[in-house]
């Protein structure tokens, strides 16, 4: 769907239905052809340290006022710590959740998982025992032997393999199972039911692949009744092991991680580790210990990711937006203050964040449990996880346009060709790293020689007034104090980790640019890692509109890549100035645009075609515009080739391989142009840009509505118009205008 214009995903129905509100609907589903959405992202994992499986894991639950709240023409709430979550839940209390397309492209990008929900609560019980049964047939039917009645719940695999093809048709990786209503068949409805679940999982893990996920929520017990335990015990076990996790309620005191953690020791489950067990927190504070909200740290401390290794299911983290929102106040720019403080702590070091007070009910579950203080500072949500670095370069390329997903304006190689600040737009799909090393404070170092005395101070914000591409850029400002002694002072700034492997060359890119006309500025773009790398090439283009390209090529030598599997490398600038006067402070703002890296192509050799991109055509029907995509090649010199032997084993010619080197695309932006006061079509410099691809996960489909056609012109006016179709590579390309498409059409 486009930045601008109508929501219609609620709409829809069969394959691209956002949710389904009961198994009749799923079984629907099943009965029209629906195409896998090829547009989303598939999930790639991420590389891991050695030390990480010793530590608790990250798994946020999104209930975010119903679900499905995202709107292209306003400001939503949106998710930016994927480099600290493992895994995301979308939630919702419909029968059947499934994450919207942009959100699952959204966590892949950064490798996170994302699952949707089954749920059946209230009037769910009919549900849950067809959920067993299967679909009923049609017909009349029976046992053969009706004197042989079974003396258990049958369990049939129906819904266990259409979930599994829901979940590979949207792209996402698997369910958390919620029964908060009570199986009234008692235990044999209990051991049924943990029985389908490992059908669930054998069918996700063969349809999907073996990376999906499968959790539990703490809820009804073996009897199958609903009493919720906020622990793992002798109660709820059993639905532990068909599961790859165990979710537990937030109504725990603060003993019960401790017993949990010792209980799950005591199974000593075959292929079950302490990390499969998330101890649900509820940030709004809801009979929850510490009270959720900026006291979320007191449970967090009690779970101990790093001490006892359990994981932590967050549920409710839009609190921070759903709590502020109303408020006269409220901005987004507000609004991130305030989340990002939650999570990373404040910018400035010094501050000390203020806690609201223990409330009586946390006081009374914390009386049992010794030792506690109740003036353990504040500590931010990121300190008890992993900093997580993003799939390794070698299987999926890198890019960022610092985008949080929202933003005001939309920019196209650093011009603005649309202006929503009024009302802002929201689109997940376009969600991209902000950098996972440089807040909430840049922490930039002296190079070598560089500079002495104190590291110069910073800060760290999104600009929306200018980017590269889409809505925003990475605005870093660092102030430097009087050094009398320092005519020329360097320093190294990290921006993002990254993962590569040995023995492949990479490409990165990053494009800046500054506002700082009293410096005589000097940038570098440089890769730290051990073992060090070897730079192979660096360049610098001026680009369009005050952009500047920095591009370094490098690889891990052979000789010195010494350890095996991924080698983690940071991403960064180096900075260095000069000024008038080095006695006096300053400041260095620099504004971030892109940063991409990627596995280099073969070196253009004479005899090896690499693939080039371009859209191919493009067709407009009843408000639909379709496009194909292609690869094309440099001719080949002399436009003719020598014959040979027969025999002769020289290849005439040879292709990159298809599976690294055809294009594939982000997005696309679409542009139009009419002639409702022109005799002829100018060219898509002059069209008026109407928004972006990716909303509803189609590929190579945009929907056009009159809220985002130029004055005048409307769908179903007869008006003749042109529209432009532009890609952007996986790898950040903006395709020049020779490599894009244009249709004629009348509206």
């Amino acid at each position: 769907m486009p930045l601008v214009g109508v929501d219609h995903s609620l709409d829809l129905v069969g394959d691209e239905a956002p949710y389904f509100t009961s198994l009749e609907e799923l079984d629907s589903w099943m009965d029209k052809p629906s195409k896998k959405l090829r547009s989303v992202l598939s999930y790639t994992p991420r590389s891991r340290t050695v030390s990480a499986p010793k530590q608790g894991r990250l798994l946020v639950c999104h209930d975010y006022k119903g679900g499905y709240n995202e709107k292209p023409s306003t400001l939503s709430y949106t998710f930016n710590f994927w480099s600290h979550c493992e895994t995301f839940i979308y939630f919702a209390h419909h029968r059947i959740t499934i994450p919207p397309s942009g959100w699952v492209t959204a966590a892949h990008r950064q490798g996170a998982k994302i699952l949707g929900t089954i749920i059946f609560e209230g009037s769910g019980e009919s549900d849950i025992l067809r959920l067993l049964l299967g679909r009923p047939s049609p017909s009349v039917t029976g046992p053969a032997l009706s004197e042989q009645t079974p003396e258990s719940i049958p369990v049939s695999p129906h819904y266990a393999r259409a979930l599994a093809d829901l979940a590979r048709q949207r792209g996402f990786d698997g369910y958390l199972l919620n029964v908060e209503c009570p199986l009234r068949g008692g235990p044999e409805q209990a051991r049924a039911l943990t029985a389908w679940i490992g059908l669930l999982r054998y069918y996700l893990k063969t349809r999907v692949g073996e990376h999906t996920e499968m959790i539990w929520y703490d809820s009804v017990i073996y009897t199958g009744r609903l009493a919720w335990q906020d622990r793992l015990n002798n109660n709820n076990v059993v639905f532990y092991p068909p599961s790859t996790g165990f979710f537990t309620n937030y109504s725990w005191p603060p003993s019960f991680p401790a017993l949990t953690a010792q209980y799950a020791h005591n199974l000593n489950l075959p292929g079950k580790i302490i990390q499969d067990i998330y101890v649900g927190i509820d940030v709004w504070g809801r009979n929850q210990y510490g009270d959720g909200g900026f006291g979320t740290y007191r449970a967090l401390t009690q779970i101990a990711p790093k001490g006892l290794g359990l994981s932590v299911a967050l549920f409710g983290q839009g609190w921070t937006w759903e709590t502020t929102e109303g408020k006269s106040d409220w901005t987004w720019d507000n609004w991130w203050k305030y989340d990002r403080k939650l999570w990373l702590g404040p910018e400035d070091p010094k501050e000390i964040v203020p806690v609201p007070p223990m409330s009586e009910q946390s006081l009374r579950k914390q009386a049992i449990l010794q030792g506690v203080s109740l003036a353990e500072p504040f500590m931010p949500i990121i300190s008890y996880f992993e900093n997580l670095t993003p799939p390794c370069l070698l299987d999926l390329p890198f890019v960022t346009f610092f985008s949080p997903g929202i933003g005001f304006r939309w920019f196209v190689n650093g011009k603005e060709v649309m202006d929503t600040h009024e009302r802002g737009w929201t689109d997940v799909q376009k969600q991209s790293s902000l950098g996972n090393l440089i807040w909430p404070r840049p922490t930039p170092l002296w190079e070598e020689g560089g500079g002495r005395g104190d590291i110069p101070l910073g800060s760290t914000s999104l600009d929306f007034t200018d980017a590269w591409l889409g809505g925003t850029s990475l605005k870093v400002t660092l102030r430097f104090s009087g050094d009398e002694e320092a005519y020329f002072r360097h320093v190294w700034l990290p921006l993002q980790s990254i993962s590569i492997s040995k023995d492949q060359s990479y490409d990165i890119f990053l494009i800046y640019k500054t506002d700082a006309p009293s410096l005589d500025l000097e940038t570098a773009l440089a890769i730290r890692s051990s073992p060090e790398v070897e730079s192979l090439e660096s360049t610098t283009v001026e680009l369009e509109n005050g952009w500047t390209e920095l591009h370094v090529s490098f690889m891990l030598p052979k000789d010195r890549a010494g350890t095996t599997g991924d080698v983690f490398s940071v991403v960064g600038i180096v900075l260095g100035f000069a000024t008038e006067d080095p006695s006096q402070p300053c400041e260095l703002p620099i504004n971030i645009g892109m940063l991409s890296a990627y596995p280099s192509l073969p070196k253009p050799q004479p005899k090896l075609a690499h693939h080039k991109p371009r859209v191919l055509w493009a067709n407009y029907s009843k408000s639909i515009l379709m496009w194909e995509i292609a690869a094309y090649f440099d001719p080949i010199p002399g436009g003719t080739m020598d014959p040979q032997p027969p025999d002769s084993t020289d290849l005439k010619w040879e292709v990159s391989p298809a599976d690294t080197a055809y294009p594939k695309f982000m997005f696309f932006n679409v542009y139009v142009e009419s002639r409702v006061t022109v005799a002829y079509y100018r060219g898509p410099e002059y069209a008026t840009f109407i928004g972006t691809t990716g909303w509803d996960g189609r590929e190579n489909r945009f929907y056009v509505e009159d809220t985002m056609l130029p004055k005048g012109v409307k769908v179903g006016s007869g008006v003749d118009v042109r529209f432009y179709i532009q890609g952007v590579t996986d790898r950040g390309e903006i395709l020049p205008w020779v490599d894009g498409a244009f249709v004629e059409a009348k509206l």
